[in-house]
């Protein structure tokens, strides 16, 4: 008999805020209390060790030992829905995370002892359903034949609970959640790390082709995926995840498979290899064999499809993330990375009780070590104090989190909603002001019940709230009638009171020294064409100062008169952000704007594998693949600072190796700016790389005797401007 541990992590607001002082009561198969713990500060209970059988059963393909125990586990809080567990599986040696996302009581008395289920239900390879048969599956509603013109990684993933044609619930989910949750009901926790990473690589690429394809969308459905394993993947709502798995997908999560010459992921499709055969996909136990043979995932991925696959990242995301600088952060680092990644902690320590960093400067010190070490330990991630991939784009994902809260927090008050609901009767095409305060309350359930979808706070009951309406009439067993009415206004009432006198609130960010006093208060009336004053010459400043940062945006010179440059600044920056682009200043852009405006106005000292202040000169002969050394190193430094405005360029890991990746993202940059496509860097590409990155970062330099002319700004940076919306439904 073997150990594994079990770790409980109890948060609310899509894990935007912790729930401290958790009851987490853990029992066995016979109901025999096991431990009785409380969560700390963080939401985070103490590790817990429990029996499991030994790992060499889940090893083995023909043992006929069920791999791991099962325990029950039961969650409560004041305030809080309870939650009851069944069958959480532990396996030997590995950590078990279980996360609660827990749902606020409303102030409706007769549904405060509501308790949320997750069946013990058999999966995975102890359970292997047919997946993904051969033969075609059953017909559904024949496509649009639309694509979407990039691959973005989404925040969210809304998951079909059955088949698509069977009516059920849609939930809501975090996208490295569900591939958490899939890879850990699919295969165990306890395989080689190079079998892990084979097989979810398969899953993003896979979930990614579902999703850059619209597969589900444009046959009229309102979900990305289903959990049917005869078409899609397995996913369990609320279900425990690996802790080795959650570690790799921390890691790769924007990493799949393309065919070479494709631009589209991979559907990359696979079976158990035992019970189902799949001749020329990935097999499950095969992969795990191959691994403990000494192969890499590359090689396992190469070895089990016919098919001629590259590994690609996709460094386009939906919702407000800074994309990973590339390189580790840590202490001694210095830059405006750094700056980035401070404030964003600062404004975490609001939820989650982390030391404050004073000054924000941009220098990686002591300080900022012992916050990111704290969030490390909240958010079971390695505590060394390093900001990696995985820490970085947690901090990013929590940080989307609690600014969403707090500004809904404040729209909820510029609002004024109150005690007493509306008297009206709401539908499908009805507008105003109720419609708003409807919309309002939708986004602000939504954010702690993930079975509500968001909706766009337009004014319009259009299809997108009347789909949440719906959802939300469901999951409050209403009759789902698509009509807000006395009742269901009642209803959103109470969820909403409910979960303000429940649910802790951010605090607001700490204002530390360094920063140049409080964030300006919107000044009551709208700033339109025709405007002027201090409060213009203030806005055009901090317009200015974006356009510095995003070269997306139009330029202008403050003079305190509103014209339509400004207008067109104004829409431009409202577009980016997902702000309603009218080119009027009201209290959300003015809020946005200057928040964007405060945290950029600090500079900080240069960053690390920036490329240097002048332009290097042509080495004298073409750099390709196999070459190596410094100018490399330069290359693949300047196309990563393209990359942040060019998403058809693909980030690299400057290393001074020109391989397959650096070859395909100079590619790209041929092909952009219309050069020979052939990754060879010669004089004409070398100058175009070195003039296109001076203009991204605001230089106007001449050529260095090329002939080419940079291409602008193209389709797909527009769209990658439109998806940094928390809040806009774009799958």
């Amino acid at each position: 008999m073997g150990k594994g541990y079990l770790i409980v992590h109890t948060t609310t607001a899509s894990e935007a805020l912790p729930v401290a002082g958790a009851n987490v009561v853990v029992t066995d198969e016979y109901n025999n209390t096991l431990y009785n713990v409380v969560t700390d500060e963080g939401g985070v209970s103490p590790r817990m060790e429990l029996d499991a059988p030994d790992k060499a059963y889940s090893l083995d393909p023909d043992s006929s030992i069920i791999p791991y125990s099962k325990y029950n586990i039961g969650i409560s809080a004041e305030g809080f829905k309870t939650f009851i567990i069944e069958g959480v599986r532990i396996l030997d040696t590995s950590e078990t995370i279980q996360n609660a996302d827990m749902i606020p009581l409303t102030l409706d008395i007769t549904r405060s002892g509501s308790i949320i289920f997750v069946d013990n239900e058999e999966h995975g390879l102890t359970n292997p359903q047919p997946r993904f048969t051969l033969e075609a599956p059953q017909a559904l509603p024949p496509a649009m034949g639309r694509v979407l013109p990039a691959v973005i990684i989404p925040e969210f993933i809304t998951v079909h609970l059955a088949r698509p044609e069977v009516p059920a619930a849609n939930t809501r989910v975090l996208f490295k959640e569900y591939v958490k949750n899939v890879a850990s009901h699919e295969i165990f926790d306890t395989w080689p790390t190079a079998a892990l990473e084979a097989n979810i690589n398969c899953i993003v690429s896979f979930t990614l082709n579902r999703i850059y394809t619209e597969f589900y969308r444009v046959r009229g459905y309102s979900f990305d995926i289903t959990n049917s394993t005869s078409i899609d993947h397995f996913f369990k709502p609320n279900g425990a995840i690996g802790g080795n798995i959650s570690r790799v997908v921390d890691n790769i999560f924007n990493r799949y498979l393309a065919q070479v010459g494709h631009k589209e992921p991979f559907l990359a499709q696979y079976c158990d290899g035992r019970q189902v055969r799949c001749p020329g996909w990935l097999t499950q136990w095969g992969s795990c064999a191959d691994a403990q043979a000494g192969m890499t995932a590359p090689q396992i991925i190469r070895k089990h499809y016919a098919y001629n696959l590259e590994f690609r990242e996709a460094n386009l995301f939906s919702g407000p993330f800074e994309s990973y600088p590339g390189y580790a952060l840590r202490e001694g680092s210095s830059g405006e990375h750094v700056r980035t990644l401070q404030t964003y902690l600062n404004r975490i320590s609001g939820s989650f009780p982390l030391p404050v960093i004073s000054p924000v400067d941009g220098i990686f010190g002591p300080a900022t070590t012992a916050s990111v070490r704290k969030f490390q330990r909240d958010f079971n991630l390695t505590a060394d104090g390093i900001v990696g991939r995985a820490t970085w784009y947690k901090i990013n994902q929590i940080y989307a989190g609690v600014k969403a809260l707090s500004e809904m927090t404040s729209e909820g008050e510029r609002i004024g909603i109150g005690h007493t609901p509306p008297t009206s009767t709401l539908r499908e095409g009805s507008r105003g002001a109720d419609v708003v305060q409807l919309q309002f309350l939708l986004n602000f359930i939504a954010l702690y019940n993930s079975n509500i979808p968001f909706v766009i706070e337009n004014g319009r009951f259009d299809a997108s709230t009347r789909q949440s309406v719906e959802a939300f009439q469901r999951d409050n067993g209403m009759t789902v009638d698509s009509v807000v009415g006395r009742g269901t206004w009642t209803r959103l009432y109470d969820t909403y009171w409910g979960i303000v006198s429940n649910s802790p609130q951010p605090l607001p960010p700490p204002v530390t020294p360094g920063r140049p006093g409080d964030i300006p208060e919107y000044p009551g009336y709208l700033l339109r064409v025709g405007s002027s004053g201090q409060d213009v010459m203030l806005l055009q400043t901090a317009l200015a100062r974006m356009a510095e940062i995003h070269p997306q945006l139009p330029s202008i010179t403050p003079d305190g008169q509103f014209g339509s440059r400004t207008q067109s600044a104004v829409m431009a920056f409202q577009r980016m952000f997902g702000l309603s682009p009218d080119g009027i200043v009201g209290p959300a852009t003015w809020r946005t704007l200057m928040e964007e405006y405060y945290n950029h106005l600090i500079g900080g000292p240069g960053e690390e594998e920036m490329p240097p202040p002048t332009t290097p000169p042509y080495p004298g002969s073409p750099v390709r693949r196999g070459s190596t050394g410094e100018n490399v190193r330069i290359i693949q430094s300047y196309l990563n600072t393209l990359a942040q405005v060019y998403p058809q360029i693909s980030r690299l890991t400057v290393d001074g190796i020109f391989g397959g990746g650096t070859e395909v993202s100079v590619i790209a940059f041929q092909r952009l700016f219309n050069l020979t496509a052939d990754g060879i860097v010669g004089p004409a590409t070398w100058n175009a790389i070195m003039n296109a990155t001076q203009q991204v970062q605001g230089r106007v330099v001449e050529y260095m005797g090329g002939s080419e002319q940079s291409a602008g700004i193209n389709l797909d940076s527009i769209i990658r401007m439109l998806l940094m919306s928390r809040f806009r439904r774009w799958f």
